[in-house]
């Protein structure tokens, strides 16, 4: 047994050796709120010029800042028109492209970001966008609901933007972790929607990633073969959130009580992966920041455990965390929208930068 425990040590100590990624804190930059106030700030991209793109759910529109944290405009306003976006759920930014997933007009908006600011040059109705998109190339993942002809449910597909054909890759019971689609349909309005229903993705050319926020369990999809394989390492820090009695009770009832019970558990709020490995983020709630504080884990592409670490200064202090980060692949950045409360109670949001390195 000693001699097992060893010789696991040093497995990993190889791997982090090998590996030797490395978190790096750069900055950290506060979002001016003297001319337009953040009333919700969710959902992230940055562009190739480190523009941040903030989604304030509230607000239901789409605020652009500078890099050093001045507010530019508000470049897509509350509304049905056709320069206007409804219920904006999901962004991405890639290449010069920024594609929003608009849950209100039930289409997704795609624009070509210049200096002038966002050209439309495509939209797609009826998309069933859901919780999480990413362009690669042509082709957008998509994490959401969304049927095919045999009435099959899909958690994980991906649609091509010149020909609007849909592939399908993991099925929504699967997404979610039941064994069935029967299970699924027995559990979805108890226990996956006390818990939250959001699942989030990353891709790339060669595969796809999806996990919900109730289980530190990823799905990996082989974009050529469509097998499709799990990991995940629970650590000592991560606590799998359940469903009790008491939190069902709250539920029915709306009790704010609920937020509470809530914050005796972790939960996903998104990955990323890289060429050399994956990340995936959780939070934990802390009573005395008081708010959530990201951890982040390091796989390898196979999906073997490297390392686990707190992301220095990710904080949020909403009731629920949700995902609040963009990763550029491109220059192995990552930005966290950061929220705390000053001593007048206002809302501070920052935007910390860090470089993901080996």
């Amino acid at each position: 047994m000693k001699y097992s425990k060893i010789g696991i040590g040093i497995f990993f100590l190889l791997v982090n050796l090998v590996y030797g990624i490395k978190v790096e804190k750069l900055s950290e930059v506060v979002l001016d709120q003297k001319k337009e106030i953040i009333q919700r700030g969710w959902l992230i991209s940055v562009n190739d010029s480190e523009y941040l793109y903030l989604i304030d759910q509230k607000a239901s529109n789409l605020k652009l800042y500078d890099k050093m944290g001045h507010f530019v405009d508000t470049v897509k306003k509350k509304g049905y028109g056709p320069q206007e976006i409804a219920r904006p759920l999901a962004i991405d930014y890639r290449k010069g492209i920024l594609a929003v997933g608009d849950a209100g007009k039930n289409q997704l908006n795609l624009y070509k970001v210049n200096e002038t600011g966002l050209n439309e040059f495509k939209d797609i109705k009826g998309s069933n966008l859901g919780f999480d998109i990413r362009l690669i190339g042509n082709v957008l993942f998509i994490a959401g609901f969304k049927a095919d002809l045999q009435g099959t449910i899909y958690g994980l597909y991906c649609l091509d933007l010149d020909t609007e054909k849909t592939d399908y890759l993991v099925t929504l019971d699967c997404c979610y972790g039941f064994s069935s689609k029967k299970e699924l349909m027995a559990k979805i309005m108890e226990e996956t929607n006390i818990i939250g229903r959001l699942c989030y993705l990353d891709a790339d050319e060669r595969d796809a990633f999806i996990c919900w926020q109730g289980d530190l369990n990823v799905l990996a999809v082989n974009l050529e073969t469509k097998k499709i394989a799990s990991f995940g390492n629970k650590t000592k820090n991560y606590i799998k959130p359940k469903v009790t009695q008491k939190m069902i009770e709250l539920y029915k009832t709306r009790s704010s009580q609920l937020d509470i019970e809530y914050h005796q558990y972790s939960y996903l709020t998104g990955l990323f992966v890289d060429k050399a490995f994956i990340a995936v983020l959780y939070a934990n709630y802390r009573e005395e920041i008081p708010g959530w504080q990201t951890f982040i884990q390091f796989y390898t592409r196979n999906g073997q455990f490297i390392k686990e670490e707190e992301l220095p200064g990710a904080i949020n202090n909403d009731d629920y965390p949700m995902k609040s980060f963009f990763y550029s692949p491109d220059t192995d950045n990552l930005y966290f929208l950061k929220k705390t409360i000053d001593k007048e109670l206002n809302d501070v949001y920052s935007l910390i930068k860090y470089r993901i390195g080996q």
